[in-house]
């Protein structure tokens, strides 16, 4: 017991890293190999469980019964959802088409409850000990991700030579740096009376150094997302050092010469991030045009090995580098940029509005979103096809309707709409009610779901249920708010 004790916490630390880390990061591997890898730090987690379960077996239902009951309408909401989209099954169009999702689901939930055993502990201290563990290791994942993602570009190890990302879907990784670099900004922010100078100005210029990565993903929702979660950073650390000045001193003293400082520095590095971000697209591509030849050779290399001689099907030039700039990419305004995303959204609009009454109300079971895209009859599904890979016919799971609202309404109908809406109703009660209690951690949260609600409005694959992030920051949000009124548990 006294091992599980000592080492629970260093186990899901580097579970959770190497969880986050490798599904980002695919490239560091062959790619047969990559699914297998995936899984090994799912392993160490399991032999944790086990020995926390086994240890404290007659103690377990009173922990699940706690968090459950903490969070009665939420559990519920999420039953709901879950339980509905298990019925579309009983009429899906291709039931293969959600084994993806339900494989996704069940691992977020296994990382989620893995948290709220390991984490778990008699006491609220030790608890909120624990948390903040959590959430500091979530950050130095961020950490990785920088250096990393800086030493395989150099090197020409990329997927791109004018874009930045470490797998080749460079959506996927601009979420998982989003994901993780709000939990560093906030992290910062609740602990930055323990920093020293030194590790405050490190601290920082990761930071912004992982802002100019998302911003040169090319991604559009980190070009909409990026500068509202500066905003947002800097707006909750102005709330967080106004409300401390107010508490510990009196109204004429506030105005302080060392706060006077503070808010100097403040402002600079405002100053700072908001130059950094405006300069960081155009001078990347004038880096990237006055590349040496011998770094564009590395990237057509590294595309070649990865991708085989058919390299032309993922957007790439006759040279092997992308098409599209950054400067191309965001020069334009948002209508325009969305174009792409339009099309496709044309096709689950035009289906939605075909529905009978019975299919509104249920929608045509799981997995209709993939299958719709497979109809080489329909006129607006062959024009995704031209816009995207020029294939003669539609090829099973080819497309999706990047749009989870469209997702879940192809497939439930408004009944599964209405679960969703329970369920976002629930959440915003609860995270209300926990930032009255955590300003740092309930904005970070909030956050959070707000960067995951663009995301998956503008990319979601297998709907709510499939979006893995989502449910780990809802097994954050279950554990952080769980413990504020810990000594009140029965």
């Amino acid at each position: 017991m006294k091992l599980i004790c000592y080492k629970k916490m260093q186990i899901l630390w580097l579970s959770l890293m190497a969880y986050i880390y490798l599904f980002c990061c695919r490239l560091w591997f062959e790619n047969e190999y990559v699914s297998t890898i995936i899984k090994i730090p799912f392993l160490f987690v399991v032999l944790a469980d086990i020995g926390i379960l086994w240890n404290r077996r007659k103690e377990i239902l009173k922990i699940i019964s706690y968090y459950v009951n903490k969070n009665r309408a939420l559990f519920f909401g999420i039953f709901l959802f879950t339980l509905y989209d298990v019925i579309t099954l009983f009429y899906a169009v291709n039931i293969s088409y959600s084994i993806s999702k339900y494989r996704l689901f069940l691992r977020a939930l296994f990382v989620a409850g893995s948290i709220w055993l390991c984490c778990y502990e008699d006491e609220t201290d030790e608890i909120k000990k624990n948390i903040e563990y959590l959430i500091k290791s979530i950050g130095w994942i961020l950490v990785i991700f920088v250096i990393t993602t800086v030493i395989r570009w150099s090197l020409g190890l990329s997927p791109y030579l004018n874009r930045v990302s470490l797998r080749l879907d460079y959506n996927v990784y601009s979420i998982y740096l989003i994901f993780t670099l709000i939990i560093y900004i906030f992290y910062y922010i609740k602990w930055e009376e323990k920093f020293s100078k030194i590790f405050k100005i490190l601290y920082i210029a990761c930071g912004i150094a992982a802002c100019d990565l998302l911003l040169l993903t090319s991604s559009r929702r980190a070009f909409l997302l990026c500068p509202g979660i500066v905003a947002v950073s800097f707006l909750s650390y102005f709330i967080k050092k106004i409300k401390l000045w107010k508490s510990v001193s009196e109204k004429k003293e506030f105005w302080s010469l060392q706060r006077i400082k503070t808010l100097g520095v403040v402002f600079g590095v405002i100053v700072i991030v908001a130059v950094n971000l405006s300069w960081a697209v155009p001078l990347f591509d004038r880096y990237v045009s006055s590349a040496s030849e011998e770094k564009k050779n590395a990237h057509i290399d590294f595309l070649e090995q990865f991708m085989g001689d058919d390299i032309s099907t993922a957007g790439f030039t006759e040279e092997g580098l992308s098409k599209a700039s950054l400067s191309d990419r965001y020069s334009a305004n948002v209508e325009k940029g969305l174009s792409s995303r339009q099309v496709i959204w044309n096709v689950a609009v035009s289906a939605i509005q075909k529905f009978t009454l019975k299919e509104k109300l249920f929608g045509r079971g799981s997995g209709y979103g993939w299958s719709l895209y497979e109809d080489e009859n329909n006129e607006d599904v062959m024009e995704v096809l031209e816009v995207y890979y020029r294939m003669e016919k539609p090829k099973p799971q080819w497309m999706h309707p990047h749009n989870f609202f469209f997702t879940e309404f192809l497939e439930g109908g408004i009944l599964k709409i209405i679960c969703i809406i329970f369920l976002t109703a629930v959440l915003c009660v609860y995270l209300v009610q926990y930032i009255k209690k955590n300003m740092e951690y309930g904005m970070m949260l909030l956050l959070l779901y707000a960067c995951l609600a663009v995301n998956v409005m503008l990319g979601s694959s297998y709907g709510l249920l499939g979006e893995s992030l989502f449910w780990l920051a809802t097994g954050l949000f279950v554990l952080m708010r769980s413990t504020e009124d810990f000594e009140k548990r029965k």
